[in-house]
């Protein structure tokens, strides 16, 4: 049974501070001086000890953080997408290019991601490379081992839906080793699928109070899951989700409380990074300042705004609309923390809300007053949550012919939206009604692609499930741009930087 806390922060600067301090020492040049170096762990001294290995393993979970300038998942999975603009093209014309599908190896969002999440492969297998020698607990150890192998999967899955052929890299190298050719797509889920099963193999179901945000042998089955689902492997990946659902995981009685510091590490949560702000090191959750509107004192970035098509989407009745909408943006008039929102705040009239946490939720500093609520705080981030895993599961169901089957999963998504609402006992009895158990394969498959859009809006998904639905989705998607072009865009071109570098990329 997964048993979760709905309050406590776990790993703290260990995630954070430490890991920090890890990246410096694992990042030392080894020529860089010929004598011992004092005060830290010199490349022949480092993973020799237990607490090596935590160092280790926390240095591979720090490039999760959303501080880090290279962690803009958003950029790719929303902005791309026809659920948002890139809002802000004056301060970031990168972000307005992929918007536009004008995109060059010279994009200014491509390197920096590139960057971090091979940097993150890289920390994985300098613990997979050294942590079996040292002397240790071997449960310890196993559990090590196991994040590891689970996080290069993460690292791997986020590379290649966003690049597509990438080099595949599993030891640690020396520079003149690195030119490696690119290994299919394909290729580097089958990878991505392997390092999950051997994950879940010696992962634990759960973790202390201390220790939440680790990953878990749940969160190796989702991951799983959603890979196979992209490989299209739908029995498997059926599977594999319904491992998941046999784990204690549950539906949040309220869709909202998924956003709420108050419901950190809830029972819907799989995987969730672990920010906390006001750390004195960049821990905090950066998410929010870059989708706050500039205006009205709020001080963000303003990026990352939804569109209409987006909010048209959203299932209506009468003056009643799903009750997800209002919890995902906000608009003309609502409240923004202690001041009203204006639609001429946004490119669109709309903007972002689910990185963004009230006022009242805010750690007061009694020195100081009141923290910035967009730049630093404590709001965790869930890339893996039941909900999604319930729609992989639907999804996957109804492609291998069990659509009678699959119609509960999606209705559990859907009921759970419904009486979130505040006004339940006055909704009208059509919205969100659950999806009939005669309904066909094609238009459960719709209704599955809807409810990802409505359920999953704004965490960084949409653009990938537009490119795994396949070219006649997509152009019917993208109708409206003519630059955009399946074959060209189901990938970002590889930056021209590691091309340079590395001729085989090109």
């Amino acid at each position: 049974m997964k048993i979760n806390s709905y309050s406590s922060k776990m790993i703290n600067l260990r995630l954070g501070f430490i890991a920090l301090i890890s990246f410096l020492i694992l990042n030392s040049c080894s020529d860089f001086l010929n004598e011992d170096l004092k005060g830290v762990y010199s490349s022949t001294t480092f993973f020799t000890k237990p607490e090596h290995a935590i160092l280790g393993i926390n240095a591979a979970y720090n490039c999760l953080l959303s501080t880090h300038s290279g962690n803009k998942p958003w950029i790719f999975g929303d902005v791309a997408s026809d659920d948002a603009t890139s809002g802000n093209a004056g301060d970031f014309p990168a972000v307005d290019n992929v918007d536009k599908f004008n995109i060059f190896t010279d994009n200014g969002a491509l390197f920096p991601f590139w960057e971090l999440y091979y940097e993150g492969v890289t920390r994985c297998n300098r613990v997979l490379d050294n942590v079996p020698d040292i002397d240790m607990d071997e449960d310890n150890k196993n559990v090590i081992l196991g994040e590891a192998h689970f996080l290069r999967a993460w690292y791997y899955f986020n590379l290649t839906n966003v690049f597509g052929d990438i080099p595949l890299i599993t030891e640690i190298m020396a520079p003149s080793e690195l030119n490696l050719p690119k290994t299919t797509h394909l290729a580097i889920l089958d990878f991505v699928a392997d390092e999950c099963e051997t994950a879940a193999a010696i992962l634990p179901l759960v973790h202390t109070d201390q220790n939440f945000g680790r990953a878990t042998q749940g969160a190796a089955y989702a991951l799983w899951a959603k890979t196979l689902l992209y490989q299209e492997e739908w029995v498997l990946a059926a599977e594999k989700a319904l491992l998941v659902t046999g784990l204690g995981y549950a539906l949040m009685p309220n869709y909202k409380d998924n956003f709420d510091l108050a419901f950190e590490n809830n029972l819907e949560s799989i995987f969730e990074v672990q920010q906390q702000g006001e750390t004195g090191s960049p821990t905090g959750n950066a998410f929010g300042q870059w989708f706050a509107p500039r205006e009205g004192g709020i001080g963000g970035y303003a990026f990352n705004t939804p569109t209409q098509n987006f909010v048209d989407e959203f299932e209506q009745s009468g003056e009643y609309v799903d009750y997800r909408l209002a919890a995902t943006i906000v608009k003309d008039q609502e409240p923004w923390g202690d001041t009203t929102f204006q639609a001429n705040w946004s490119a669109t009239g709309y903007v972002n809300k689910k990185y963004n946490v009230e006022f009242s939720s805010i750690r007061q500093d009694e020195s100081n007053g009141p923290r910035n609520f967009v730049g630093d705080t404590d709001l965790n981030f869930t890339p893996i949550r039941y909900a999604d895993i319930l729609l992989v599961l639907a999804e996957a169901m109804n492609e291998a012919d069990q659509t009678a089957e699959a119609v509960q999963y999606i209705n559990l998504v859907r009921e759970r939206a419904r009486n979130s609402h505040p006004d339940l006992a006055s909704l009208p009895a059509d919205l969100l009604e659950p999806v009939s158990a005669a309904v066909s394969k094609v238009a459960l498959r719709d209704a599955i692609r809807h409810e990802r859009r409505v359920e999953l809006g704004f965490e960084f998904q949409r653009y990938f499930d537009i490119i795994r639905y396949g070219e006649s989705y997509a152009n019917q998607v993208f109708s409206e741009f003519d630059d955009f072009n399946y074959e060209q865009h189901k990938f970002f071109p590889i930056p021209q930087t590691e091309v340079d570098i590395n001729p085989l990329l090109q």
